[in-house]
């Protein structure tokens, strides 16, 4: 299948994640730290571009609040709509993805509040599971997704087997022990390699999601 091919219920997945030389995404308590370099930055822009939502879980948002916008190649802001995964509504007021940009999904549990700059999408906590949010969305007539993290959020793609394309950026800069690992525990992604691209300030590994899940975790 070919990565703008649709499928039958659900958007096609892309994970995108960039982890320091010795293997951490985020510094110690979930500090968010520069890894991509300036040419992986603008791969990343076009991967965002290329999408029609993408998607963080709120831990994400509390800890970086990210804009969640692409930049095209002529420097103009793209905006696909943003998809955030927050079972109690946390979100605060002052998330910029709250700024009326561009659409913002907020899947949630919480029936208890009002989000003002978002369609806050109120479903029962069995049904917040990956695939019957895919569903959703694919009902809302979105059709391809970027997951940008944080791990537990990824993990939980992975588990479901409904990851199309994954793409692992190292950087050639370590980074102080202490903070989160994606792949912690898990098995190393260099077992699960499809392609290895050499890019400025490090390597592009896409990766075979079926590889990264072991079996007692499916």
């Amino acid at each position: 299948m070919g990565m703008d091919d649709a499928l039958e219920d659900r958007p096609f997945v892309i994970i995108n994640v960039a982890q320091s030389l010795n293997g951490y995404i985020a510094g110690k308590g979930g500090k968010p730290v520069k890894i991509s370099s300036d040419e992986d930055e603008e791969r990343v822009h076009a991967l965002r571009a290329s999408v029609d939502g993408i998607l963080v879980g709120i831990n994400t948002i509390l800890r970086d609040n990210p804009d969640l916008t692409a930049r095209g190649k002529d420097g103009k802001i793209l905006r696909p709509a943003r998809i955030i995964l927050d079972s109690r509504l946390r979100i605060p007021r002052n998330a910029k993805v709250l700024d009326s940009g561009s659409r913002t999904i907020i899947f949630t549990a919480n029936s208890q509040r009002t989000v003002e700059g978002a369609e806050v999408r109120v479903m029962a906590k069995d049904d917040l599971e990956i695939p019957c949010i895919l569903h959703n969305l694919y009902r809302m007539g979105i059709r391809k997704i970027l997951v940008e993290g944080g791990a537990n959020v990824i993990w939980r793609f992975l588990r479901a087997g409904t990851v199309d394309r994954f793409y692992l950026f190292i950087g050639n800069e370590p980074i102080p022990e202490g903070g989160i690992k994606l792949f912690a525990g898990k098995p190393e992604p260099e077992e699960a390699i499809k392609d290895t691209k050499v890019i400025n300030g490090g390597k592009l590994l896409e990766l075979d999601p079926l590889k990264l899940v072991t079996d007692n975790e499916q």
